[in-house]
């Protein structure tokens, strides 16, 4: 099962960076590429091809990034009011033909989810940590500092929060 990123809201600034090479113009744009994009994909669903990435950042400089050569990107339009999303995804997707299938699953999860992916929305509002929760946590931390002979200090603030909020 492939693991895709799905970025709303990018200020990456590959293709700009691409641009700007090519118009032996370094920064002579100051917007990012969904930005560059959005004129190009005026309908819902419309993406950009897919690219490789090839940042020349100090991660690659230093010769860290071995793994940009396996990611790949694109644009794709999911609302109006919006600049494009980007998504990435492991270059295989790309090489066995599969990486429209998964386009075509994120618009859906997009469709569902008003714009933003349903499952990544689902997943946000069940991850978060409620009051309650919070006070369990503590409690079960607490008893293991104590289990353990050491001593726990709360901060004056948050012992002041506390005490106001329950």
């Amino acid at each position: 099962v492939p693991l895709v990123g799905f970025v709303d809201t990018s200020f990456s600034r590959d293709l700009v960076t691409l641009v700007e090479l090519l118009a032996q113009a370094p920064g002579a744009l100051t917007l990012g590429d969904a930005a560059l994009l959005a004129p190009r994909l005026p309908q819902w669903g419309d993406r950009s091809p897919f690219f490789l990435c090839a940042r020349a950042d100090a991660l690659n400089r230093e010769g860290r990034a071995p793994f940009y050569a396996d990611v790949a990107f694109t644009y794709v339009r999911l609302t109006q009011d919006r600049a494009p999303a980007r998504v990435e995804m492991p270059r295989w997707l790309l090489d066995s033909d599969l990486a429209e299938t998964v386009m075509d699953l994120v618009r859906a999860e997009c469709v569902v989810g008003a714009g933003y992916p349903y499952a990544v929305e689902t997943a946000d509002a069940v991850a978060v940590l409620t009051q309650q929760d919070r006070q369990r946590f503590y409690a079960l931390f607490q008893q293991f500092v104590e289990g353990q002979g050491l001593s726990l200090t709360m901060a004056r603030k948050a012992a002041s929060k506390l005490e106001r909020r329950t």
